[in-house]
């Protein structure tokens, strides 16, 4: 195990997103086996096998030394459990960095999704002061598209990425500072492992 410092987490009013530990894996399979909630992955992740989506998870807590920013394990406060993840990442071979996240269909329409995204937002223009962010949706996904309208992103039309047509939404730090919304969001740094 390679020992990494400072890792972030963040914590808003129901929910703690944080760096994966070993016994997330699981529960992030599970995650991973909706095929409502895996229907708008991009294809190639679909096809990963479970030994490839644990090399995955490992390779998403490494990247938050290299560059600053990665993936959260989402957990409810409530279940102390391990719900959904979210994130930012490169955008393909572009500039962008994208916003993404997925919950578990049992705790869908609850507003999480919101929260867990504002909170990775917030995180990505004041701690690591990105000019914009991005996200993509496809056009069936409705309640993403909610959820980044809600989060103050625009619509830029449809685009091809991940060899699909998506819908491109961004917004830059100014629209963000706009809208910011205030409600409750610590921002805390551990020590951690990633594998």
């Amino acid at each position: 195990m390679t020992k990494n410092v400072n890792l972030p987490e963040l914590e808003t009013s129901r929910l703690v997103l944080r760096t994966y530990l070993p016994e997330d894996i699981d529960a992030l399979l599970e995650i991973w086996r909706d095929p409502d909630l895996t229907k708008y992955f991009p294809p190639d992740f679909r096809e990963r096998d479970q030994n490839e989506r644990h090399k995955y998870v490992a390779h998403v807590t490494n990247l938050w030394q290299s560059r600053g920013f990665s993936q959260w394990g989402i957990v409810s406060k409530d279940e102390g459990k391990l719900i959904g993840y979210c994130g930012l990442q490169p955008l393909g071979n572009t500039q962008d960095v994208e916003l993404y996240y997925g919950l578990t269909r049992r705790v869908w329409r609850q507003g999480l999704a919101t929260e867990a995204a504002r909170a990775a937002v917030r995180y990505g223009f004041e701690e690591v002061n990105l000019p914009r962010i991005t996200a993509l949706t496809f056009p069936q996904n409705i309640a993403s598209q909610k959820v980044l309208e809600k989060l103050g992103f625009e619509h830029g039309g449809a685009q091809i990425f991940y060899q699909k047509e998506v819908f491109y939404f961004e917004i830059s730090r100014q629209e963000y500072e706009r809208v910011k919304d205030e409600s409750f969001y610590r921002l805390r740094r551990r020590d951690g492992e990633a594998s």
